[in-house]
Parts: C-alpha cells; sequence; structure tokens
C-alpha cells in the first residue's frame, strides 16, 4: 500500500461521512472561506522484515479542520468528535482494516485528529533459480529386485 492509497481512502471516507465540500490532501493557503479538512502524511518508518520479503510501515495521518475565517472552539469540538466516531471501532483502505488510536488537539484555532496507521507489505519479487527442463526419474530398485 503506497502512501498515495492511504491519502486517497482517507479522502474518500471524509467525504463519505462529514458535509465538509472542501477535502484536500495537498498544500493549502487560505485566507478566508468554508470549512476544510486537509490530509497529511507523515511517513515515520520504512523497515525490512523477514529476510528482505516484508516492509513494516509506520504512517502519521493528520487531519487538519479549518473552519471559516472567523473560528469557534465549539465547532472545531464537534468535528474532531465527528471525525473519531468515523474512524472508530475501524475503517477500511485498500482492503485493510485500521483500528489505530487517536490523538486530537487545537493549535492556532485549527483542529488536528492524528493517528498513526502501522502495517506490514510484502515485497514482489522472483526466485532466480534454474527450471528443471527435463525430470528422470528411476523406480526400480538399485539392488536389481522388483
Amino acid at each position: 500500500m503506497t502512501l498515495t492509497d492511504i491519502k486517497n481512502g482517507i479522502i474518500r471516507i471524509l467525504r463519505e461521512n462529514t458535509g465538509v465540500e472542501d477535502i484536500t490532501g495537498e498544500d493549502v493557503s487560505r485566507t478566508e472561506g468554508e470549512a476544510l479538512l486537509h490530509v497529511q502524511l507523515v511517513p515515520l518508518f520504512f523497515r525490512t522484515a523477514a529476510a528482505g520479503h516484508w516492509i513494516d510501515k509506520s504512517v502519521l495521518v493528520d487531519i487538519a479542520y479549518m473552519e471559516k475565517l472567523v473560528t469557534s472552539n465549539a465547532a472545531t469540538y464537534e468535528m474532531l468528535e465527528k471525525l473519531d466516531g468515523i474512524f472508530k471501532p475501524y475503517f477500511f483502505i485498500c482492503g485493510r482494516a485500521f483500528s489505530p488510536p487517536a490523538q486530537m488537539d487545537i493549535t492556532d484555532d485549527i483542529g488536528h485528529y492524528k493517528m498513526t496507521l502501522e502495517f506490514t507489505d510484502s515485497v514482489p519479487f522472483d526466485e532466480k533459480y534454474p527450471l528443471m527442463e527435463n525430470l528422470k526419474v528411476n523406480w526400480r530398485r538399485q539392488d536389481g529386485i522388483t
């Protein structure tokens, strides 16, 4: 699963379950307008496991909620609780179920809903062994008794 898969999956879940029209995973700079949800991913680690056949991954998902130009703590609290209800007890991305703990905070009138996704991906690989072209089996006993 790629970072883009995760971002698109989170945005899809938000579009299906919130009334917020402006949801993005791209850079944002704005001074006015309607409410906005911004999805930012921070890769924490990608570690090789099982002799290179698996990759353990950890990704921080930060969903920022920005209101109109004038913000309200009550509306921010409400959105953070709504996000927690959307992602609890579990949610699916690319056929995988996640149930991560979440952390919420408000910084500079922006509500942040953060969760860390930890999962393991397999690494596609081709084993390069010579293929057997002919197979010959001697099914008779070596001592001549059949």
